[in-house]
């Protein structure tokens, strides 16, 4: 899994990651994959931070490019998301069923999974936060 990111870029441990960084990073880490047969046009975002507290990248789908970026500051999560035209998304938040959810300035309905809050997507571009 991925421990950090330092000066020169990422360091792995773990015999999981051998030959797969590239797919590991965007499904995972930034959490981006396909959640349906490729007709539907669907796609996840689900990021699994661990104890990064950024990271950001592009991941290439079969919809066209998908951009995210997650920044965690304390029990705060910031994301920017680029997300394909015509590609419905659920968005997968790790915070507790209280929280406050913001995309591109206004509070958003989300629906509770776990440790997970949900809220489906358009494409288009996406800002916001989870609290």
């Amino acid at each position: 899994m991925a421990n950090h990111l330092g000066r020169n870029g990422w360091r792995f441990q773990g015999p999981y990651l051998r030959g797969r960084p590239g797919y590991t990073l965007s499904t995972y880490v930034l959490g981006v994959r396909r959640d349906a047969p490729i007709w539907e046009q669907k796609l996840i975002v689900q990021p699994h931070l661990a104890d990064l507290t950024q990271v950001d990248g592009v991941v290439s789908t079969e919809f066209g490019p998908v951009t995210v970026s997650w920044k965690r500051d304390g029990g705060r999560t910031q994301f920017s998301l680029s997300l394909p035209r015509g590609v419905q998304t659920q968005l997968f938040l790790a915070a507790g069923p209280k929280s406050n959810v913001i995309v591109n300035g206004h509070s958003q309905s989300t629906k509770s999974q776990g440790r997970w809050r949900i809220l489906t997507l358009a494409g288009g571009d996406y800002t916001g936060m989870s609290e």
